[in-house]
């Protein structure tokens, strides 16, 4: 195609022009190239081209209300996730915090049972000791007091003959429940039933 820029304008009447609805205005299909002469194909493939510019005007406008309503539904689909896993962590933390407290009341329960157990187990200890001291002790030997305080035993007593106080003595020794065994207080006396032998012993309790 040729044309003579120099003699040929091309005019569009503004009553001619075809509005896209999208602020833009097209040329319309019936301009006339006034002066310039174009082929058949030519003027077809004008035509052709400007049908097209306007489906991909209204292709652009669909697919951006498209991606505009696909933002916000993702947007709202999200705010909504978001707001039940705070939900979810919330219900969490509160059973968290419970468990911790049900550990804690756990674990202080544990402390007091065991506790009672020691307890319980030293009373046995004391009792087993009272009554093996009760057995070892010789005819002629017998006590006035015993006190027990703070795994400490203290023994007073008389014996009437040397003899029987040793013997005593050694079985206090030999035995699984005394340790550091102390005279504190051993003398002979006499007095109208005759003489007899005074004595304090201070003794401690064997942690078994």
């Amino acid at each position: 195609m040729k044309v003579n820029l120099l003699k040929t304008k091309v005019k569009s009447d503004p009553l001619e022009q075809t509005s896209t609805g999208f602020g833009k205005t097209v040329l319309d299909s019936s301009i006339h190239l006034k002066g310039a002469s174009l082929s058949g194909d030519d003027r077809k493939n004008l035509l052709t081209n400007l049908f097209l510019m306007c489906i991909f005007s209204v292709a652009i406008y669909y697919y951006q209300e498209y991606a505009s309503k696909k933002v916000k539904f993702d947007k709202k689909k999200l705010t909504q996730q978001i707001s039940v896993l705070k939900t979810d962590l919330q219900k969490k933390d509160i059973k968290i915090k419970e468990v911790s407290k049900y550990k804690a009341e756990g674990d202080e329960f544990k402390r007091k049972i065991m506790a009672i157990k020691e307890l319980s187990r030293m009373r046995l200890v004391e009792l087993k000791a009272l009554d093996y001291m009760q057995n070892i002790i010789p005819e002629k030997l017998w006590f006035s007091s015993v006190d027990y305080s703070e795994r400490v035993f203290v023994i007073k007593g008389s014996a009437i003959e040397n003899s029987a106080f040793n013997e005593f003595l050694k079985e206090l020794e030999s035995s699984s429940f005394f340790e550091d065994i102390v005279i504190t207080t051993a003398k002979e006396i006499k007095d109208d039933s005759g003489s007899k032998v005074v004595f304090e012993i201070q003794t401690n309790l064997r942690a078994i």
